[in-house]
């Protein structure tokens, strides 16, 4: 016999989703370009250090902004913890994750003014970029988890 439960669904007002959308496709951009940058650079004789820092510092600018959003009291991180408050291992990853972003981001920076080895540099850039990617992805999954899913009343 199946129990019959009652379900609640959880919904993403049409701002926050736009809000949403707008941040995710920010990062996108934000590492599409730093990528686009990076094949660049790494087909010259003798890479640019200082357009590899601009592209670095865009980057991290768009990082800053997006943490500075979802970071805020009213920000969506703490809008999941109040819908789905079982989500709150997650939601200090994804803050974990944030600190862990502007750490590397801000590395790269100081490797970038010292004049350091450019191809490593590069090859340090690129993990920003995939690590910015990873980010988005779960913070992704983690908003339809908490407003796409139907979620038995009472649990």
């Amino acid at each position: 016999m199946i129990d019959d439960v009652t379900h609640e669904r959880i919904r993403l007002s049409d701002a926050d989703a736009d809000a949403h959308t707008r941040r995710r496709e920010a990062l996108h951009r934000a590492v599409v370009e730093l990528e686009g940058e990076l094949d660049a650079l790494a087909d010259q004789p003798a890479p640019d250090a200082d357009r590899l820092r601009a592209a670095i510092q865009g980057t991290m600018v768009s990082v800053r902004e997006h943490i500075d959003e979802v970071e805020s009291p009213d920000g969506l991180l703490g809008q999941v913890l109040e819908a789905a408050p079982w989500f709150g291992a997650r939601v200090e990853q994804l803050r974990g994750e944030h600190a862990d972003l502007l750490a590397l981001g801000n590395a790269l920076l100081v490797k970038a003014d010292s004049g350091g080895d450019l191809a490593a540099l590069l090859l340090e850039a690129r993990e920003l970029a995939a690590r910015v990617s990873e980010h988005r992805h779960a913070g992704t999954a983690l908003l339809v988890d908490t407003y796409l899913l139907d979620i038995p009343q009472g649990d």
